[in-house]
């Protein structure tokens, strides 16, 4: 496709005409030899360090946003440039940024009037940069998951949602920040496919289930950019075990799913999940160190908690392969801890 046809009326008694795509078939493979044009990659490849340790990092990974205007994404490029050098600072911190960096570093994120700066724009350029991270790779593991962003020390906050309140009742604001990271199967982080921040107010499904059913939309979005020949799934905690997803997979078989199991259900052959796991041979072994715990007697706005001593265990690992049903729940692996404690 090489562009649309303006559309309108040829002339005043014409009906409207819609614009119409127009495409483009080569007769001859080595016309750009011809021509002297040079080859252009249209699914470009990256590997997962390339240029991350150049000074141009940012510029890559940031350049080029759609926020309506270049000199926003050049401010763009030069704030994420400024908070990479002191991650875990405020930008203010920073040793060489000028007075005019700070102002229009925080002008480019307050100012409402700027409708095209938003988080997915903003991560655009991210998002490309990951897809052609991932077509360098055999298996990529997109997990999703949500975690609290808890703003209660900064109360000229505004806009904010109530993530949680303890037993006194008092309200704990902030965002619920729902992430796909993609990795590989080694667990090298390939980069964000998305971030969501608010959950959401329309759709078929309670909004927490919403939110996963998205974030499995949009890693199927990502699938149909890499070459079919790359497996792509989508990893997710017990949240996930649910119908509308196993359903969603079956139905658009783009990401395949690998989950926490939350429920013990029935497979094909008639065998319970949990039992079939715990009965089969194990696919490998890993070491968890588990963290000590002080024991906490109730007190006020707090919950008892028991004690817990520090130790390592063995945990083994299953795999519900295809022959025992595990393809119509997606691909389910559970661990038993050897050592009397419970199972991760």
């Amino acid at each position: 496709m090489i562009g649309q046809t303006p559309g309108g009326k040829r002339h005043k008694e014409a009906k409207e005409e819609t614009p119409k795509a127009l495409y483009v078939y080569e007769l001859y493979k080595g016309w750009r030899a011809y021509l002297g044009i040079p080859k252009v990659e249209l699914r470009p490849v990256r590997e997962p360090h390339e240029g991350i340790d150049s000074a141009e990092w940012a510029e890559a990974e940031f350049g080029g946003a759609p926020l309506g205007d270049h000199r926003r994404s050049t401010r763009l490029v030069k704030s994420a440039s400024m908070l990479a050098d002191m991650v875990g600072h405020g930008i203010t911190t920073h040793t060489d940024a000028d007075k005019a960096a700070i102002k229009g570093h925080y002008r480019l994120l307050e100012s409402r009037k700027y409708k095209t700066v938003t988080p997915e724009n903003i991560l655009a350029p991210h998002r490309a940069r990951t897809i052609e991270r991932m077509r360098d790779q055999d298996v990529v593991l997109c997990g999703q998951a949500t975690t609290k962003l808890r703003y209660n020390t900064r109360p000229a906050c505004t806009d904010l949602q109530v993530i949680g309140n303890n037993q006194t009742t008092a309200k704990t604001r902030g965002l619920p920040l729902h992430a796909t990271l993609a990795v590989t199967e080694d667990g090298l982080p390939l980069g964000v496919l998305r971030c969501s921040y608010r959950d959401p107010e329309e759709g078929p499904h309670a909004p927490r289930t919403q939110q996963r059913m998205d974030g499995y939309a949009d890693i199927c979005e990502a699938a149909k950019e890499v070459s079919r020949k790359i497996q792509v799934i989508c990893v997710a905690d017990r949240e996930a075990d649910i119908v509308a997803l196993y359903d969603a997979q079956r139905r658009q078989a783009g990401a395949e799913v690998l989950l926490r199991a939350q429920y013990d259900q029935k497979l094909l052959d008639g065998r319970m999940l949990f039992a079939m796991l715990c009965g089969g041979t194990a696919a490998g072994t890993v070491e968890i160190e588990i963290q000590r715990v002080t024991a906490r007697e109730q007190l006020s706005g707090k919950r008892a908690r028991a004690g817990r001593s520090y130790r390592k265990v063995s945990a083994e690992g299953g795999v519900a392969g295809s022959e025992s049903g595990g393809r119509a729940i997606g691909d389910v692996r559970g661990a038993c801890a050897r050592d009397g404690a419970s199972g991760g």
